[in-house]
């Protein structure tokens, strides 16, 4: 009897535009940091990496004056906090391991990225060795109402409402494996810093695992444990009110163990609002 194998393909698309409005761009602060980052290693024996950020940015409030991050949003006001975090850990094998990381303050628009993380590992055990990794990212926003002018770049667009309402909105996705034989690629990506808020903000993350083709010519399926999720919660307000009008929460996880021939999961958040 030929061993069973495991496939799982999943796609989520979560987009929150349309008559609520909802998240709008910080824009950036006076001075803008980049950093980049590139690793490569092909090793046999102990290979780690970590990699964390966690970043706020807050912009000023209708008079100009921005409250402390942390502190009650001044009118107007909004304020986004990202967070990543990756670990990788192959012992006692082969690993092939290349990541890119980029991390960017300044503004940006369509196809742009504040964060942006892209990671490729492949690992063979060797004897009684196995690889780990972890990878979550995670973006919150809150924001209270301002008018839709001044969001606005473009002087001749217009929108379903003059004003855009307070929210509190947070996504979180994500994914894992634990493996004795696997090929794995990764990435992940958001954006919330820009000044024309007709670009929503979003989150963007996909993993792809299989398994391996031999030195001798053989094929493999990924031997072990893989898992995907995405967590949000959207909470959001009409016209300039505080009073919560749309209070939305989704979960979503993918698991697979055993001799896995193909896993993987796409995972796309967007919030902005409606132009007309």
């Amino acid at each position: 009897m030929k061993p069973f194998r495991i496939i799982i393909i999943a796609m989520v698309f979560i987009a929150m535009t349309g008559v609520v409005l909802a998240d709008r761009n910080v824009p950036a602060t006076p001075e803008i940091q980049g950093i980049s980052t590139s690793t490569s290693i092909s090793a046999q024996g102990t290979v780690t990496e970590t990699d964390s950020l966690a970043w706020t940015s807050a912009s000023n409030g209708s008079t100009q004056t921005s409250q402390a991050i942390g502190a009650p949003l001044a009118d107007s006001q909004v304020q986004y906090t990202t967070g990543y975090n990756s670990a990788y850990s192959g012992v006692s094998g082969q690993t092939t391991y290349v990541k890119s990381m980029a991390v960017s303050t300044g503004n940006h628009f369509a196809d742009g990225s504040n964060v942006a993380a892209n990671t490729n590992v492949q690992f063979i055990a060797i004897d009684a060795g196995r690889a780990t990794n972890s990878e979550d990212l995670l973006l919150d926003g809150v924001g209270n109402s301002t008018d839709t002018a001044s969001a606005i770049l473009c002087p001749f667009a217009t929108s379903t409402s003059t004003v855009i309402p307070p929210y509190c909105n947070i996504i979180e996705a994500g994914s894992s494996f634990d493996s004795t034989l696997t090929s794995t690629v990764t990435s992940a990506s958001d954006r919330f810093v820009g000044t024309d808020s007709s670009y929503p903000v979003t989150l963007n993350y996909k993993v792809a695992s299989e398994g391996i083709t031999l030195s001798d010519g053989t094929s493999s399926p990924m031997i072990g444990s893989a898992s995907a999720y995405v967590k949000a919660h959207i909470q959001e307000a009409r016209n300039s009110s505080t009073t919560k009008s749309e209070d939305l929460t989704y979960s979503e996880t993918s698991t697979a163990s055993g001799l896995i021939s193909s896993f993987g999961k796409s995972i796309a958040y967007q919030s902005g609002f409606n132009l007309i």
